[in-house]
């Protein structure tokens, strides 16, 4: 036998393994290896070592002095911490088929919600001036902005597109690190004029963060809108573009569906919230949509689009935790197909 062979490797077994798991583990490999049955080169020779493997650990005495001769065992961190409800506490053992619902709940563990932390975040904000912004939603608009830049950290790239029948670069694309107050700024300074062009708000916005695209940051756009395009090219063009560069955006529609009344300069309009371009546009992108009708609304909106940034800073992440939900869901299956029928169906 190798120096370094360690026996709960050799029966696949845990450090923490009960005596009845250890003689379990043991009959199942010395059935597959008996020389009898198994006359393949070397196999002998692992059947052996699996006889020593299950002396040594089936002894209590002979398992503890043999624990102290291994590493200390390294315990590695939590990945997630796991929640697990099943629909039903108890089963019968019945020769039938039996439904249970498992509810698998995942949470980041702190290792990962640290490195989710220190990824940088290329944001760009993409808001709305055009006249059917006009009063509160305008408002509303700005105070989504100003609320984001402050909860930016000194490694975040940050830049503001205002649009309207144009677009123009308020804020370039940057590290801001300090102060914000000459960002707010900026921000409180927008005033509302012309027809609403989504496309070149959402154009010059992928300009400002395909300057920092990178695998290193994550990069999303936040478009502040009541969605009703009145001239130019259709939103959903500009959407593709984010697409085939994987920069999600996200929409946030303000205003009323129902529409409202707004005056200026002597005339008057309908306006209302087009929230099946905001939809689409969110699920073209593989963001999402949010309602902020009102100043009350608006601080939940704002609240939600703050987690969906900080969680999705490492989209790896998010698959490994599909792929262990996937993994969970087949070991209870096969755990509960043993404990049913003594085999895996």
């Amino acid at each position: 036998m190798s120096k370094r062979a360690n026996f709960y490797a050799l029966l696949g077994l845990l450090r923490s393994a009960t005596q009845e798991e250890i003689r379990r583990a043991y009959h199942k490999a010395a059935k597959r290896l008996h020389p009898d049955t198994n006359q393949a080169p070397g196999e002998t020779e692992l059947f052996l070592d699996i006889q020593t493997a299950y002396q040594v650990l089936s002894d209590p005495a002979r398992r503890a002095s043999y624990d102290a001769t291994l590493d200390p065992e390294e315990t590695p961190p939590e990945v997630v911490e796991k929640r697990i409800l099943l629909s039903r506490k108890e089963i019968a053992r019945l020769g039938e088929t039996q439904l249970i619902y498992a509810l698998i709940e995942l949470i980041p563990g702190e290792e990962q919600k640290k490195a989710a932390a220190g990824v940088p975040l290329n944001l760009c904000l993409v808001l709305d001036c055009s006249t059917s912004m006009k009063g509160e939603r305008l408002d509303t608009v700005k105070s989504t902005a100003v609320q984001i830049i402050r909860k930016l950290k000194p490694q975040d790239i940050f830049s503001v597109i205002a649009f309207n029948d144009r677009a123009e670069v308020i804020i370039p694309a940057t590290r801001h690190q300090g102060n914000t107050h000459k960002l707010e700024t900026k921000i409180q300074l927008l005033q509302t004029g012309g027809g609403t062009e989504i496309f070149k708000g959402l154009e010059a916005g992928f300009d400002e963060i395909r300057r920092y695209v990178n695998p290193t940051v994550v990069s999303h756009i936040i478009l502040l809108t009541d969605g009703q395009r009145t001239t130019g090219i259709d939103s959903m063009e500009a959407a593709k573009m984010a697409a085939d560069r994987g920069v999600r955006v996200y929409t946030v529609g303000v205003g009323t569906v129902d529409g409202e009344v707004i005056g200026f300069e002597g005339w008057s309009m309908r306006v209302r919230l087009d929230e099946d371009t905001l939809k689409a546009v969110a699920r073209d992108t593989k963001g999402e949509y949010f309602y902020a009708g009102t100043a009350e609304i608006l601080k939940q909106v704002y609240e939600s689009l703050s987690t969906r940034l900080t969680v999705e800073k490492k989209e790896t992440e998010v698959s490994g935790l599909l792929a262990l939900a996937a993994a969970a869901l087949v070991l209870m299956s096969a755990g509960l197909s043993l404990l049913w029928f003594n085999r895996v169906l």
